[in-house]
């Protein structure tokens, strides 16, 4: 149940190690919460309780040690509130997520914390829910600034896979084709951010979408041509939840494929684009294949507790755009999951009996953490009325 949709009523929620007790307050219904919002309801009691105490800031650097993920357990420890509010107000909250599947709460502080100021830390809710803690700053879409880390194309016989980089003609940038897509009328469009190849609600109508993006024109083997003519996007609009409807919010856009013969639906050369379209679930290992980065491994955290802004420095536009349901990935090695201009991929997970699924698309990051945030796949499609492409002009 969101908090917004909560009448005002004051109950306290426990976070205990052992027998010893600390405890949140926060506005939540009269009602206990179920077992199957316990993870939510977790994940709005830490929101509420920082919006209380004024601890949300944001930040995106931070000079403090590295500390190991995960708290240890520390034997006979008496959770403080006094000694927990205090170190929130010096390390802040920059966002909370949680993840149902595993029973998990993520809190993103905007400052490291220590170890022993982690160890100080409540890690469970209810003693059915465990809290985890990592450093992380703001989501941030950006104008890629550097040459991609592979060739910004990726081809096969004249063949454009999913992956390349695509731009509007107009703007020297650069972002990612994300997958193939038809209307009921069979046509097919290719799919990636409104704030890749919609030029954040600012693409003229059938302006022409370049391949490879005029950024990487220069750096390419492959001559830009046009591969499709914008037709359609998702908007987003600025401005805080409390003036401006967030709740239609996305970052998606199709265009019209010039020669759908001349592209791919293949990731890369290493899979096609899924048939399915799975729900993301925390701990869900992933791949994309991008512009800037080609192809890349992570995991799912979880899915934000509440909106999230972001930060847009795209072209000359900059503004902070809300977002409902942003999943959060983190990078698996020492590899970033995403860098600007991969923005518009999309994200491919496995299911529990193994097939590969489709599961939304990379909108936004914040590399100096390894953080990737992604939005769901199927309401996008819905919204844009189109399907999922598979086993078009496969790479086999």
């Amino acid at each position: 149940m969101r908090m917004s949709e909560s009448p005002i009523a004051s109950f306290r929620i426990s976070c205990y190690l052992g027998r010893r007790l600390f405890t949140w307050r926060t506005y939540f219904n009269d009602e206990e919460p179920n077992q199957q919002d316990t993870q939510r309801n977790a994940a709005e009691t830490v929101l509420a309780w920082a919006k209380d105490n004024n601890l949300f800031r944001r930040e995106t650097t931070d000079q403090a040690i590295d500390i190991e993920e995960g708290p240890e357990s520390v034997s006979n420890k008496v959770f403080s509130a006094d000694e927990t509010l205090e170190i929130f107000k010096k390390k802040c909250i920059n966002l909370v997520f949680f993840d149902e599947a595993n029973e998990v709460v993520t809190i993103l502080t905007a400052k490291k914390l220590t170890r022993a100021e982690e160890q100080s830390l409540p890690f469970r809710f209810k003693n059915e829910v465990t809290i985890n803690y990592s450093h992380g700053g703001v989501p941030q879409v950006k104008s890629p600034s550097t040459q991609p880390h592979v060739q910004p194309v990726t081809e096969k016989g004249g063949i454009i896979a999913c992956g390349s980089s695509i731009n509007p003609v107009d703007i020297v940038g650069a972002g990612t084709l994300g997958a193939i897509v038809k209307d009921k009328s069979g046509a097919f469009y290719g799919l990636t951010n409104n704030h890749v190849s919609g030029g954040c609600n600012y693409s003229a109508p059938e302006i022409p979408i370049l391949c490879p993006g005029p950024l990487d024109a220069k750096n390419c083997a492959i001559d830009p041509f046009t591969i499709g003519r914008h037709k359609n996007l998702l908007q987003f609009v600025d401005g805080l939840p409390e003036n401006v409807d967030i709740s239609k919010n996305s970052d998606a856009a199709i265009f019209a494929l010039s020669k759908p013969d001349r592209v791919s639906s293949y990731q890369g050369l290493s899979q096609d684009t899924p048939k399915h379209i799975g729900v993301p679930m925390g701990m869900m290992k992933v791949t994309k294949h991008g512009r800037t980065t080609g192809l890349t491994r992570g995991k799912i955290i979880g899915i934000s507790a509440s909106p999230i802004d972001v930060a847009y420095s795209y072209g000359n536009m900059k503004k902070v755009v809300y977002f409902d349901d942003v999943w959060l990935i983190k990078k698996e090695n020492d590899k970033p999951f995403s860098e600007p201009g991969d923005s518009g991929s999309l994200v491919i997970g496995t299911d529990s009996t193994g097939q590969k699924i489709a599961l939304g698309l990379v909108f936004a990051g914040n590399p100096h953490f390894g953080h990737t945030y992604m939005l769901p796949l199927n309401p996008i499609l819905t919204k844009l009325g189109v399907e999922l492409v598979h086993g078009h002009n496969p790479f086999i």
